[in-house]
């Protein structure tokens, strides 16, 4: 799955760099230990100090080009760092692509295989605590009516986390998130509902948390036109997360029988 803003990191300049500042540490390594040899081996033979110091001179790393070296090492450490940085967040955005592929590929089996209706549930209601908290926007899961028009949901796949400082975009992020206008966000059509999940038992919707939800049919497609999901990495704080400018983002797109497609193929479908 590829992602909507970061492209995958450059794996040969990143080695380059990790190649030179090896060679650079490793240089500096060998050229201090055949000073010190040389120290040394002035020192047990007497010559520590010739009669012609003219004559003779010892070489090695002056106070400025060791500062000067030690500063670059640290430049190069800034910039390995950062790359790496970028690939950790890059990596966590495409994780939380291919586990929610996964669920929404659970979400539709179940309701072709039981022959009723399967709902992929987002967690969305607001935090009032710090389990909440820490699942708002972050917390979802798959629930199977047992008859269809039952009303009476049973989980089909517990709840799991997306990446750490990944989260969904609702549909109203722009009031609830401070979500900028111009920034894509997901769309599921307004459904939403309040269920007790994960349970060991069927449960009716009407009480418990609020979800956001995706609708499966027992045909295998989904309920509503033009659904989508989107995913953004932010930085939590307090109860609702903060996004940067240059956010990244990643998704699904959903055709009308219910497949799947990357958020970037979204224009094509």
């Amino acid at each position: 799955m590829k992602s909507v803003v970061i492209p995958s990191p450059h794996s040969v300049p990143l080695c380059l760099l990790i190649r030179a500042l090896g060679a650079f540490s490793t240089f500096l390594l060998v050229t201090g230990e055949q000073d010190c040899n040389e120290c040394f081996s002035a020192v047990t033979s007497g010559k520590m100090y010739p009669s012609n110091p003219s004559s003779q001179r010892f070489s090695g790393f002056t106070l400025v080009e060791i500062m000067v070296s030690i500063g670059v090492i640290i430049i190069l450490a800034g910039i390995l760092f950062s790359a790496l940085n970028q690939n950790r967040n890059a990596s966590n955005l495409e994780t939380a692509q291919m586990m929610l592929s996964q669920a929404f590929g659970n979400a539709r089996s179940q309701a072709i295989l039981k022959q009723s209706n399967a709902r992929l549930l987002i967690h969305t209601s607001a935090p009032g605590n710090e389990t909440e908290a820490e699942k708002y926007l972050r917390y979802f899961g798959v629930v199977v009516e047992t008859r269809s028009g039952s009303n009476q949901w049973e989980t089909a796949l517990p709840g799991e986390y997306f990446p750490i400082n990944i989260y969904f975009i609702p549909e109203a992020s722009v009031e609830t998130l401070d979500w900028k206008e111009s920034r894509p966000t997901s769309r599921h059509n307004g459904q939403s509902m309040s269920l007790e999940f994960p349970s060991g038992r069927p449960e009716a919707s009407g009480s418990g948390p609020k979800w956001s939800y995706y609708e499966f049919k027992s045909t295998g497609r989904m309920s509503g036109l033009h659904n989508k999901v989107v995913l953004a990495q932010g930085v939590s704080r307090d109860i609702a997360p903060e996004f940067p400018d240059n956010v990244a983002l990643t998704g699904l797109t959903f055709n009308s029988y219910g497949l799947q497609f990357p958020l970037e193929e979204e224009e094509a479908l």
